[in-house]
């Protein structure tokens, strides 16, 4: 099974590297082994009450239903935060600042699309200070920070850890899941890894686990 085709199994884990370049198409790309705005960072429809209407998923890549896609591409914000430019993503967010949190395809928040990519967590920082929800989950039950240690994304993990990210969290809706030191371990993310080591070390005061190397 190849990444981004956990899309199409609920609670699996999506991949980070895999979300979908600028001129993908909407849903699973299985040849090019990525993703797109049907599935996760996407516009959805909003109903005549102005409300987020819920339904069934874009190619139905999850049995649970959430924000229906509407269609248009990934979200302003979510387009600026790819392209990898922290300072468009600021100017954004300087005219409507409620954008930090939006809604978007699979629960994801412009945090979780900024820890998809290496471009991407380039704007994580300004996300945060703008007030962005830390610990937010998406659709699969996968916070940021998680989302970051899958893809090695050293930088964002940072940010998210000054913010007070949960990385002892267990992922998935039920909490049962995986944390993001086991993302890491798991995924050979040692970048992340030493991060976290160095935060708990220096800002916890916290001895490494039994049995893990310190890198």
């Amino acid at each position: 099974m190849t990444q981004a085709a956990f899309f199409l199994l609920p609670f699996l884990t999506l991949a980070s590297s895999f979300i979908a370049p600028l001129s993908a198409q909407d849903g699973l790309d299985a040849e090019a082994d990525t993703v797109g705005p049907g599935i996760y960072g996407g516009r959805v429809k909003i109903d005549a009450s102005g409300d987020i209407v819920i339904g069934a998923q874009y190619e139905m890549h999850m049995s649970l239903p959430g924000p229906v896609y509407d269609g248009n591409g990934y979200t302003e914000l979510s387009s600026a935060i790819r392209t990898g430019v922290p300072e468009t993503v600021k100017s954004l967010l300087n005219k409507t600042p409620e954008m930090v949190n939006q809604v978007q395809t699979g629960y994801a928040t412009p945090l979780h699309v900024s820890c998809m990519s290496e471009l991407g967590q380039q704007c994580t920082a300004i996300l945060l200070e703008f007030g962005a929800e830390v610990d937010a989950k998406d659709a699969w039950g996968y916070t940021s920070v998680q989302r970051a240690a899958i893809s090695n994304l050293e930088m964002a993990v940072e940010a998210l850890l000054k913010e007070g990210a949960d990385h002892n969290a267990s992922s998935g809706l039920e909490d049962r899941g995986e944390s993001t030191r086991d993302f890491a371990k798991k995924y050979r993310s040692f970048k992340v890894l030493k991060v976290i080591q160095d935060y708990e070390e220096n800002e916890l005061g916290i001895s490494l686990p039994e049995g893990e190397y310190r890198l």
